[in-house]
């Protein structure tokens, strides 16, 4: 099984302007504190209420504005990242208006195929999530 290389610029780019539109979005609507994990390695967001524990988020950035597809992928190698049982999973479109959102247990039952990309021809696995499972939510609908 191969993975996309990490690629710092690319994800400098997308990634924080995308946690904190998630982040943004928790507070002002659940008032959830999203803060950034100090473990680079692990999920992006640790999210707690009030000073009590609630979870982790992790956010990617997808080149739609809403998802034309019948699943929305998610790598293999973002599997390590759901172990902890309140994990969430955000898909936030590139304008960051809206963000399609999953509990990551729900991800690991989804089946594994291979999706040849730009980044890796062959041999890269993705869950094929249904994208009945996740909740569309509008990151600008902060009341």
């Amino acid at each position: 099984m191969k993975y996309k290389a990490f690629d710092q610029a690319l994800h400098d780019a997308c990634d924080p302007p995308a946690r904190d539109a998630v982040a943004r979005w928790l507070k002002n609507l659940w008032y959830i504190d999203a803060l950034p994990n100090p473990d680079k390695y692990a999920v992006d967001l640790v999210l707690s209420l009030k000073g009590d524990h609630l979870g982790y988020a992790e956010v990617e950035v997808r080149d739609w504005e809403f998802c034309q597809f019948n699943t929305i992928h998610i790598a293999h190698r973002k599997d390590k990242l759901f172990n902890h049982p309140r994990t969430t999973m955000y898909v936030v479109n590139r304008p960051l208006t809206h963000a399609y959102w999953i509990r990551a247990n729900k991800i690991k039952d989804c089946p594994l195929i291979e999706v040849p990309n730009t980044a890796v021809a062959r041999d890269e696995y993705f869950y094929d999530v249904p994208k009945d499972l996740w909740k569309v939510v509008d990151l600008t609908d902060l009341f």
